[in-house]
């Protein structure tokens, strides 16, 4: 089962106003072996890809947490 666990949220830094999404997103993949595959490498790439804005600043964290079945 998939679920979001968070909110938008709006802060200031260095007078700036910036707002992003702080929280869990838990996805889960379920079909042929070439699908899961697919989307396992994509979920990987995303601490380095750069996701969301002012990663200089602390923002855009991506980490991955594994479950078990």
């Amino acid at each position: 089962m998939s679920d979001i666990d968070g909110a938008s949220d709006v802060v200031k830094v260095n007078g700036r106003t910036v707002s992003g999404f702080l929280g869990r997103i838990r996805y889960v993949c379920d079909g042929p072996t070439a699908l899961v595959g697919a989307v396992d490498r994509l979920m990987r790439l995303a601490p380095y890809s750069g996701v969301g804005v002012q990663r200089g600043r602390g923002f855009g964290l991506v980490r991955l947490e594994p479950t078990w079945r």
